[in-house]
């Protein structure tokens, strides 16, 4: 009869505790934004990455000159490498939107860690310019 008693707690004790750690979430995707801003002769580039993680983001630039009115250009495509190794680069050329901003999806950052992305924007006149940004991915 002991024997059955010990038992009968032991699968109580099994079952509380299943249920006890079974009832947190595995909802740790808490997501966040990398905000910079470069600065290059006349112009400025504001550049957004979410939910700047490791994988998928979404990549934003909106370039103002310096009346602080938004400068669309004809061509914006950025390069992303990761500091410190010799990963190689990728690049992902950005959509013009309606409101004068730029913007892409893709997978280009890859792993946590330090991050240059660099944008080239071709102005509508065809001069090009170069914003660098320089970021930290964290898990």
């Amino acid at each position: 009869m002991v024997n059955i008693r010990v038992l009968k707690i032991g699968v109580l004790l099994a079952i509380l505790l299943v249920g006890v750690v079974g009832c947190g979430t595995n909802e740790t995707t808490a997501t966040s934004t990398v905000k910079l801003q470069s600065i290059q002769e006349q112009y400025k580039a504001d550049f957004e990455v979410t939910p700047a993680v490791p994988g998928v983001n979404t990549y934003k630039v909106t370039i103002t000159d310096g009346k602080n009115q938004i400068s669309s250009g004809k061509e914006a495509v950025l390069t992303f490498e990761m500091l410190n190794m010799k990963h190689g680069k990728s690049e992902k050329v950005l959509t013009l939107k309606k409101d004068g901003t730029w913007e892409a999806e893709g997978p280009h950052i890859m792993m946590p860690g330090s991050w240059q992305a660099s944008l080239h924007w071709t102005e509508n006149e065809g001069q090009a310019h170069v914003f660098t940004y320089n970021f930290e991915i964290e898990n």
